[in-house]
């Protein structure tokens, strides 16, 4: 069986749900310049951090792209 996530939801299933807003035609598409995801992953393989990376592998990088990340930024960081 695969990871499951906080709520026993599938991670890739999540991870594209929550893909799906900020692109364009998504209910939040152009509304944020930098969206930044907290993953909580207990798992050993870091299976759910690993379905968002791979979810959003082909995004680009860069500060109006979606990101993902080991650490959070630093407060004064995420303040803009």
């Amino acid at each position: 069986p695969g990871a499951a996530g906080v709520f026993r939801d599938d991670p890739a299933h999540a991870a594209a749900a929550f893909r799906s807003h900020p692109e364009p035609g998504g209910r939040f598409a152009g509304a944020f310049a930098h969206v930044v995801f907290g993953v909580l992953d207990r798992t050993r393989d870091s299976a759910v951090r690993t379905a968002f990376e791979r979810t959003s592998a082909d995004l680009p990088s860069g500060p109006t792209a979606i990101s993902s990340s080991r650490t959070a930024p630093a407060a004064a960081d995420a303040r803009g």
